[in-house]
């Protein structure tokens, strides 16, 4: 969806920090107003085996919303 807005064939509805908008990418992060929120839910099954790069994500997931 970046291209596309990149490239001036729309624009791109998206949540914040998802899209590169760096000064040097040639889009800009605009909020909504007013702010409109959506609960995100992640669920896994507890006794699973994980690759080890899965586990780390699992890891850094819990870190950041705990």
């Amino acid at each position: 969806g970046s291209i596309f807005a990149m490239e001036g064939l729309g624009y791109l509805l998206t949540y914040e920090h998802l899209v590169n908008t760096s000064k040097d990418s040639g889009l800009v992060f605009r909020p909504l107003s007013p702010k409109l929120e959506n609960r995100i839910y992640i669920a896994w099954n507890r006794y699973q085996a994980f690759t080890p790069i899965a586990e780390r994500f699992l890891a850094h997931l819990k870190d950041s919303f705990q």
